[in-house]
């Protein structure tokens, strides 16, 4: 994945096999093996945002799983799309993902302060922002519950 970094330079996120299987078991819809590779991928680097940022996503996922939003009948039933999911939110459940986004957050923000271009840090506050803003726009219940710095 190449970025672009300003003054006609280009700068490289190094492949991640680790972050690449777990995003592939996600799709396959096996959230707990795609938690397993990304246990891997922060052993491997501690300190790469984007692991945790992943983790957050597999939770995401998984719920929307959960609750019938990643089929086609979610998207074709006007009352659930515009409507949302039933129920109050599981904040026991939500509880994972906040931490995970977070976490995600705060290592993105540390690897700015040293490199202000950083590719996997600017990603990674792409995606964590991303998934924040889905949240507040969704009208699940699951995502009222919000972001750790976007109250729901």
């Amino acid at each position: 994945m190449a970025l672009a970094a300003g003054s006609g330079a280009t700068t490289h996120i190094a492949v991640n096999p680790l972050l690449d299987d777990s995003f592939r078991l996600m799709y396959e819809l096996k959230f707990d093996a795609a938690r397993t590779r990304l246990g891997a991928c922060r052993q491997a680097d501690p300190e790469d945002p984007l692991c945790a940022a992943a983790e957050a996503a597999s939770y995401l996922f998984e719920r929307f799983n959960e609750n019938g939003v990643l089929t086609s009948s979610f998207f074709l039933n006007d009352k659930l799309l515009l409507g949302g999911i039933a129920g109050p939110p599981d904040q026991e459940r939500n509880a994972p993902f906040l931490e995970a986004n977070q976490r995600a957050r705060k290592m993105a923000e540390m690897r700015l302060k040293i490199d202000s271009r950083n590719p996997g840090a600017l990603l990674t506050l792409a995606l964590t922002d991303g998934i924040c803003i889905q949240l507040i726009s969704c009208p699940c219940t699951f995502c009222t519950a919000g972001c750790a710095w976007f109250p729901g």
